[in-house]
């Protein structure tokens, strides 16, 4: 269980995909086990955050090399401060409760292992609208922007209530449904800073109809694909609408490589838990987060 009540008003607890999701019950938390493919640990890192066995040819090695280096250039010019952070609820070194900060290092981890070579698309989706999402896929970017080597790039899918785009003041900026409208629109004309160093931002856009036929358009999987190509340790994370509430989840499920649900503690039945998975393709799902907000 994450508690936020030094830092955040609410408390936030997570689960395994295997445990049951019945009404009422506590299915998990953060520190158990996320992922179903979490791998053995590896040797020790060198100073490049390399396995002592890596084998890794000569391009491989400078590709990686000149990545590092550009993710130490990813300055912010404009960086958060540590009040501003926790009025957003975004996680940093310098908040109160570390215990909230190591529970999403930690599930960082339990998602992503220790394979530094592959990165991964994330989505991020709930049950219901409020469910948290949101707070989990902005957190989720922010833990994995603390580690120097990685970069993450956040971005708005929920047409209909676009909070991603809101928390970092983008409201109005070319973004998300820009670039798949218009050809002539490229990537990094998307691309905003965070406030927070090797964060990144795309927002919803200006054009907020027809989400279906922009997600199941050719641009979209472009787009994706070149965000994981952009930096070799670079992690896509998507926060989409609620499965039970739009189509537009569904859709983009199979453009990713993991997907966490998010469901809201002692709000979800468990027909509503199943009709989620099943929506979303139970072979998809990652792992389940149950999300306990505490007044």
């Amino acid at each position: 269980m994450i508690d936020q009540s030094d830092d955040f008003p609410n408390r936030y607890s997570g689960s395994s995909v295997e445990a049951s999701a019945k009404k009422g019950s506590r299915v998990m938390d953060i520190g158990k086990e996320v992922s179903q493919k979490t791998k053995e640990s590896i040797a020790q890192p060198s100073s490049l955050n390399l396995p002592m066995n890596a084998d890794l040819s000569g391009s491989e090695l400078n590709s990686l090399v000149e990545s590092r280096l550009q993710i130490k250039q990813m300055k912010e010019l404009n960086p958060l401060s540590p009040v501003e952070l926790s009025k957003k609820k975004i996680i940093h070194p310098e908040m109160k409760e570390k215990q909230v900060i190591n529970k999403f290092r930690s599930l960082r981890t339990k998602l992503f292992g220790h394979d530094f070579r592959n990165n991964s698309v994330v989505l991020v989706c709930t049950t219901h609208e409020g469910g948290g999402s949101t707070f989990f896929a902005i957190n989720l970017a922010a833990a994995i922007a603390l580690e120097e080597s990685k970069t993450s790039l956040l971005i708005d899918c929920n047409l209909n209530n676009p909070s991603i785009t809101e928390t970092f003041g983008l409201k109005g900026e070319v973004g998300l449904t820009d670039y798949l409208e218009d050809p002539n629109v490229d990537l990094e004309k998307i691309i905003y800073p965070s406030g927070i160093s090797r964060y990144r931002v795309i927002p919803v856009g200006t054009s907020l109809e027809s989400s279906s036929e922009f997600f199941t358009s050719v641009r979209m999987r472009q787009l994706l694909q070149l965000a994981r190509e952009r930096y070799s340790d670079r992690y896509v994370i998507l926060d989409t609408p609620p499965v039970l509430g739009s189509a537009d989840t569904s859709i983009l499920a199979p453009l990713c490589n993991k997907l966490l649900v998010v469901a809201p503690y002692g709000e979800v039945s468990e027909d509503d838990f199943s009709r989620t998975i099943e929506t979303v393709g139970p072979e998809r799902v990652t792992g389940v987060i149950l999300n306990e907000k505490l007044i």
